[in-house]
């Protein structure tokens, strides 16, 4: 290749490189000059329309939008809002200063290395496009506000140094009693509100004020909640749901402890008046469980004639559930009725109902 022809071809190269390197700028100010507008809003697309009017149309129709928001009643713009449209604003305009500065920084690399650049951009696109260039599935974010409990390991020295609540009450121990009862009320106390009940009758004046505080927040919180479960039946009394999560809170609750003899007789009342109302209305409401729980409810307070109807209805609607057998060996046990009680545990032993082992036990017992 002679001289002439390497000039003419290095020259074609620079050239080239220099057209590269012009279009690639351009590229880059031309992308940020459509960002700048789509950040734009309608009010500023619209003025920029207006801009190229007369000054004469420009004031009238910002009259007339003044004119439009005191009719609405609405306020005109606070210093906080101008502020943030400031900062808004101010933002945009550094972001597309470090966006021309990027591309004009590239165009001098792409004009001073004709090839190299040209291969390392290549290079990185392509890298980028595969390796992290990801699409995120905007769908499967969520922003959920419901709280997380969140399950700690547990402090083996402490858990290991705990002693039931009935014995630190029996052998007066005062440090053991409130630090039980700080870890009850830590929690959830209606699940262990039995428990807590035991500690009224400590001589320790500072344990049985928090086991009082503490019946006494169940108490009202009980009160409260079958008040809201009262009006709901009021307004839906055949609604499924709602009588079934009465009944199972109130037979929970009720199976507690924490309750005087005269509240308990009330609340037994009022799950027998519910369950009453749901047997007359849809018995397909009433559970297995609601019946056995209700007969041992009636029992305790002494309502064994309400109790004997209620075992015969679950004899009736469930004659082959084993929670049935259960209630009703139970009722006859606690009510000295010998017969009835040999004739359903010969009923059960002959029928093809699975038996578990606390009835398996019982059998073998009275055998």
């Amino acid at each position: 290749m002679t001289p002439i022809q390497e000039n003419i071809l290095v020259t074609a190269i620079i050239l080239a490189n220099t057209l590269i390197a012009i279009g690639y700028f351009s590229f880059g100010f031309l992308k940020t000059r459509k960002k700048k507008k789509a950040k734009e809003s309608p009010r500023e697309i619209d003025m920029k329309k207006l801009a190229g009017e007369d000054e004469e149309k420009v004031e009238e129709e910002r009259e007339k939008e003044a004119v439009k928001k005191e009719d609405q009643g609405e306020e005109p713009e606070e210093e906080e809002e101008k502020e943030e449209q400031e900062e808004h604003f101010a933002k945009d305009e550094t972001e597309r200063f470090d966006s021309l500065t990027k591309y004009a920084i590239l165009s001098i690399f792409i004009f001073l290395c004709p090839i190299i650049s040209l291969v390392f951009l290549g290079l990185g696109t392509f890298f980028y496009q595969i390796f992290f260039d990801r699409n995120i599935d905007l769908a499967a974010i969520t922003f959920s506000k419901e709280r997380v409990d969140i399950v700690d390991r547990p402090d083996m020295e402490e858990e290991m140094n705990l002693v039931p609540l009935e014995e630190a009450i029996m052998i007066d121990d005062k440090d053991s009693l409130r630090q039980l009862l700080l870890t009850v009320l830590r929690g959830d106390v209606s699940k262990s509100i039995n428990a807590v009940s035991k500690a009224l009758n400590s001589s320790d004046s500072e344990a049985s004020h928090y086991a009082a505080s503490a019946i006494m927040d169940v108490t009202t919180e009980f009160q409260n909640t079958i008040q809201k479960f009262q009006a709901q039946l009021e307004s839906a009394p055949k609604d499924r749901e709602v009588n079934q999560l009465f009944i199972e809170y109130l037979i929970r609750m009720l199976n507690a402890g924490f309750l005087s003899e005269l509240e308990l007789k009330t609340y037994v009342f009022l799950l027998q008046h519910t369950c009453e109302n749901a047997y007359q209305s849809n018995k397909d409401i009433l559970k297995a469980t609601y019946y056995g729980s209700l007969v041992n409810l009636l029992s305790k307070i002494g309502e064994l004639q309400l109790a004997v109807t209620w075992v015969e209805r679950f004899q009736e609607d469930y004659p082959d559930h084993i929670e049935m057998y259960y209630c009703v060996l139970h009722f006859y046990f606690e009510t000295k009725e010998k017969d009835k009680f040999f004739f359903y545990m010969n009923k059960l032993k002959t029928s093809d109902i699975a038996i578990d082992k606390e009835l398996l036990e019982l059998i073998r017992i009275f055998n």
